[in-house]
């Protein structure tokens, strides 16, 4: 029996496809690498602070430096103090820069829990 693998993922099992079939298997399964690619270049930089000279400084610097990397990085600034205390600081520890990066771990499947737990133990 015939079956074709795509990246490691049967595509077709007992046949072989036409042409344009199989180049737009191949196409999705490219697009599907790019997008989880994308995904997991995603980031945020989050800027804790009052609106001061200091907090306007550190906005700056950050946005040049996403500028000169070439980066798609959004930035946020927040004043509320509660947000400090959210993230285990004190409002008198103005500026801060928290960055958060997103990692897409695992899509179209159910990870095994012992899995889960090494990224859990990633990010502590």
């Amino acid at each position: 029996m015939p079956t074709i693998c795509i990246d490691g993922q049967i595509t077709f099992v007992s046949r072989i496809p036409k042409r344009d079939e199989l180049i737009a298997a191949i196409q999705k399964r490219v697009f599907e690498k790019l997008r989880k690619k994308i995904q997991r270049r995603r980031a945020s930089v989050l800027i804790l602070g009052d609106g001061s000279e200091a907090c306007r400084q550190v906005k700056a610097n950050v946005q040049q430096a996403i500028t000169e990397l070439g980066a798609e990085v959004e930035v946020q600034v927040h004043t509320d103090e509660k947000e400090f205390y959210a993230y285990g600081l004190s409002p008198v520890q103005k500026p801060a820069v928290i960055i958060a990066r997103y990692n897409v771990k695992t899509t179209r499947a159910v990870p095994e829990i012992s899995v889960i737990k090494e990224w859990i133990k990633d990010i502590l």
